[in-house]
């Protein structure tokens, strides 16, 4: 822990209550930075002051502290710059990090019927693995990169970094997927499904969106985002309850982070992982419907035993009769390629059709494309 902010009242309020609010977050395009906002309405009859106490170093032996004036906003403001090395477990080698954050200063006057509003922005830089002895010779680099990374924040308008932050977010919840509440005991509904993908997305990288990915790193991405063969090749995810475990933890989080990440790479969609958020979120579309893409088209794959819901990819649902084969194939293949279509009605070899129980039928959407970002200008479905 670096430093955090412990917030006491000076005077005694009277006609209202204060209150303290805040945001932190960090940013999605630019990874580095650490932004919070800290803002205090006053309601009351009286000024009041607020004290603040700004807790030091704990629990980092390396780190070393110094202190820096760095002009932007109103003027002149002191920031703490912390380095030191952090040990990597089961290794001989350390990281070089360093942070950059805003000195807290001792108190805040808000006077009566007003609000005060304060943002503190922290950067963190870190170094790749390095050995131990080596840590002298980057600590002054990763210093300056996060100093770097502070100054170029802060000299924009911090009202479009908060804009710019949300876009960025807004863009990869784009994804046109719902799924029918159930009442029964232990399902999965829309707020453990949001909550997961939010985690997963947040440990992410995103960059495809950050300001310092150069032209060549973005055109390899919009590469891998645009091949998504072979993807998602394991069961429908909604049915694999690992994937959807508790998330009271950070310890519960990061497990259920990386099993995701993992099951994704090993499915077929590391392409998909590689590229970032926007990958991933790809991913985890496919998944969630037990979509693969294969050559030229796009297949169906989820057990018409696990139909019992409606899952939506888009609104304008289409309906359709499930059949159900013997042995089990895609329930729905999509293509923009008739021909292609045609050929594969006769490559699929199957012992018995027959038509699904009736509470297998449920709305599909036809614009599965616009979810997947693929550019399939027309679908035909094989039955």
């Amino acid at each position: 822990m670096v430093s955090s902010a412990v917030f006491s009242i000076g005077i005694p309020p009277s006609g209202g209550t204060v209150e303290i609010t805040y945001h932190t977050y960090a940013h999605r395009s630019i990874p580095s930075l650490l932004m919070q906002t800290i803002k205090v309405t006053n309601p009351t009859n009286e000024n009041i002051i607020i004290e603040t106490e700004q807790l030091g170093l704990k629990e980092w032996n390396s780190a070393s502290t110094r202190f820096v004036k760095i002009y932007h906003g109103e003027g002149q403001h002191d920031y703490l710059v912390v380095s030191g090395s952090v040990d990597i477990p089961n290794s001989n080698n350390v990281l070089s990090v360093s942070i950059v954050t805003r000195k807290i200063p001792p108190s805040i006057e808000v006077k009566s019927r007003e609000s005060n509003t304060l943002h503190f922005f922290t950067s963190v830089n870190y170094s790749d693995p390095i050995l131990r002895n080596g840590y002298k010779s980057v600590k002054d680099m990763t210093e300056h990169t996060a100093l770097k990374n502070l100054k170029d924040a802060v000299s924009g308008n911090v009202k479009k970094l908060r804009t710019d932050h949300s876009s960025v977010w807004q863009e990869l919840w784009l994804s046109g997927f719902s799924i029918s509440e159930s009442k029964a005991e232990n399902t999965i509904n829309g707020d453990l499904i949001n909550a997961t993908i939010y985690n997963v997305l947040s440990q992410s990288p995103a960059p495809l969106h950050e300001l310092h990915t150069v032209a060549k790193q973005r055109e390899s991405i919009m590469k891998d985002l645009a091949y998504a063969e072979g993807c998602y090749g394991g069961h429908h995810t909604l049915q694999a309850e690992t994937l959807w475990s508790k998330l009271d933890s950070i310890e519960d989080i990061n497990n259920v982070v990386s099993l995701w990440i993992m099951t994704l790479e090993k499915q077929g969609c590391h392409q998909l992982v590689r590229s970032g958020a926007d990958g991933v979120m790809q991913g985890i579309l496919l998944s969630l419907g037990g979509f693969q893409f294969k050559n030229q088209h796009l297949e169906f794959n989820a057990d018409p035993s696990h139909l019992h819901r409606d899952y939506f990819f888009r609104p304008e649902p289409l309906m359709f009769p499930i059949k159900l084969t013997q042995p089990l194939t895609a329930i729905l293949y999509i293509t923009s390629d008739k021909v292609h279509m045609e050929e594969l009605k006769h490559t699929i070899h199957v012992k018995e059709v027959a038509i699904a129980p009736a509470h297998h039928h449920h709305s599909l959407t036809n614009i599965v494309d616009q979810i997947l970002k693929r550019d399939i200008e027309k679908h035909s479905d094989f039955q």
